[in-house]
C-alpha cells in the first residue's frame, strides 16, 4: 500500500515546489512592477480621450497600483513562472507530444500579445471615445480611475479569449477534428453569434462592434480556408 501511494506523494511535492517557484517570481515581478507602478498606469490609460480621470476613495489609488502591479508582474516574468510549471506537467509528455507543445505555446503567446495590441491600438481608443460622446447627452463624464482600468482589462480580456479562440479553432482543423464541410454549413451561424457577442461586449455603436467582430469572422475564414487546403 505504501508504494502504490509513494508516487502520489513524489508528484504533490514536485506540484508545491513548482508553485512556490511561480509565486516566487511573480511576487519578485510585481514588486519590480509596483516601482514603476505610475508609468505603467499611465501606459494603460494612454489610448483613452484626453480626459481627466478622478479617484473616489482614499484607498482606490493603493488598490490600482497593486493590482496594476500584479498583471503587469505576472506578464513580465511569465518566462521565468512557466518553466517550472512546464517541468511539473511535461514527464506525462512523450517526446513528440513535448515537440508539438513548443510550437502551441509560442502562438498562445503570440495569439495573447496580438488580441493586446489590437485592443490597445485600436478597439479601446474606439470604445472609449464612443462611449464619452454617448454620455455627454446624459450628463457630464466622470469617469474613475479604478473603473475605467477595469473596463479596459474586460476589453484586453476579450481579445485575448478571441485570439485563443482562433489558435484553438485552427488547431481543431489542423488535428481533422473539425472538417471544412462543417465550417462551410455553420458560417451564416457563426457569423451570426459572433455579430451577438460584439453587440454585447461593445458600447452601441457599429463602429465599436465591427471592430470586434471582423477580427473574429477574418479568423473564422482563416481557418476555413486552411481546412480547403487541407481536404485538397
Amino acid at each position: 500500500m505504501t508504494e502504490s501511494f509513494a508516487p502520489i506523494s513524489e508528484h504533490l511535492n514536485a506540484l508545491r515546489l513548482a508553485l512556490f517557484k511561480a509565486f516566487f517570481f511573480v511576487a519578485i515581478g510585481m514588486g519590480l512592477s509596483f516601482a514603476f507602478s505610475e508609468e505603467l498606469i499611465h501606459f494603460l490609460l494612454t489610448p483613452l480621450p484626453d480626459k481627466e480621470l478622478v479617484l473616489f476613495s482614499p484607498l482606490e489609488g493603493f488598490e490600482i497600483a497593486f493590482w496594476t502591479s500584479l498583471i503587469f508582474g505576472a506578464l513580465f516574468s511569465l518566462p521565468f513562472w512557466i518553466v517550472p510549471c512546464l517541468s511539473f506537467i511535461f514527464p506525462a509528455f512523450t517526446e513528440q507530444e513535448k515537440k508539438g507543445l513548443y510550437p502551441l505555446m509560442g502562438l498562445s503567446i503570440f495569439c495573447l500579445g496580438l488580441g493586446g495590441v489590437v485592443a490597445y491600438s485600436f478597439s479601446i481608443p474606439f470604445m472609449t471615445q464612443a462611449l464619452f460622446d454617448f454620455n455627454e447627452s446624459y450628463g457630464k463624464n466622470l469617469w474613475g480611475v479604478k473603473s475605467t482600468i477595469d473596463f479596459m482589462l474586460g476589453i484586453y480580456l476579450a481579445h485575448a479569449v478571441l485570439f485563443e479562440a482562433g489558435l484553438v479553432l485552427f488547431f481543431l482543423v489542423h488535428g481533422g477534428l473539425i472538417k471544412y464541410r462543417t465550417l462551410k454549413q455553420k458560417r451564416k451561424a457563426v457569423y451570426l453569434i459572433i455579430l451577438i457577442v460584439a453587440a454585447i461586449l461593445t458600447p452601441p455603436d457599429v463602429a465599436s462592434q465591427l471592430l470586434l467582430a471582423v477580427p473574429m469572422i477574418a479568423l473564422y475564414e482563416i481557418a476555413l480556408g486552411y481546412s480547403y487546403l487541407k481536404r485538397v
